[in-house]
């Protein structure tokens, strides 16, 4: 059975969108005359090399963590669509995060079915997770910043608000209201995973 033309826009508009953004940043953001004059006292091929073995683990990383979480948790998906939008969303980034979260987002729409749980998922699951090692990272280091407790009184501040909103999500979980708007967002498959009451 042949592909209906909006199955072809999807399987299409990923890759559109990275070539287009891959031509407009190296064809017209970036300056290439300009990196050798920069770079002068540099090691240019150590840190092109560093450079990119670090943005390459970066972003295969947050690729496989961003396609697990869809797949699991809202559809099975392949992993090279996301693969594919989240590196033209990528290349834009060389121009505006805003933007480039905006075309992930959008590449993301053409992909995967379930769109509200998805961009919800996508968006939210490696934002909290990022956001609680940081807050275990801030607690475990306060005791080490240099003064008294007056003089480190902000991240003490810091970290108890931290500590009080993870609180205040498990309480909501506990009482059920999470599951109820996971269930009113479509998120069931998480929903059902997930064992705030257990």
């Amino acid at each position: 059975m042949a592909p209906s033309p909006r199955q072809t826009l999807r399987r299409i508009l990923p890759f559109a969108v990275s070539i287009g953004a891959m031509v407009y940043v190296f064809g017209y953001a970036i300056d290439p005359g300009s990196l050798p004059l920069a770079g002068e006292d540099a090691n240019l091929p150590l840190f092109i090399a560093l450079t990119v073995l670090d943005k390459l683990v970066f972003f295969l990383g947050w690729a496989w963590i961003q396609w697990k979480i869809i797949d699991q948790f809202i559809e099975p998906v392949p992993m090279r669509d996301i693969i594919a939008v989240k590196g033209g969303s990528e290349l834009v980034r060389a121009v505006s995060p805003q933007l480039a979260d905006a075309a992930f987002f959008l590449g993301l729409t053409q992909v995967v079915r379930n769109r509200i749980a998805s961009i919800m998922a996508v968006a939210l699951v490696p934002a909290v997770a990022q956001s609680a090692v940081l807050l275990l990272q801030a607690t475990l280091a306060w005791p080490f910043l240099e003064g008294d407790n007056a003089a480190n009184r902000d991240v003490a501040v810091a970290i108890l608000i931290g500590w009080a909103i993870c609180a205040g999500i498990y309480t909501l979980g506990r009482l059920g209201i999470i599951h109820s708007l996971m269930e009113k967002a479509g998120l069931e498959r998480l929903h059902s995973q997930m064992s705030f009451r257990n």
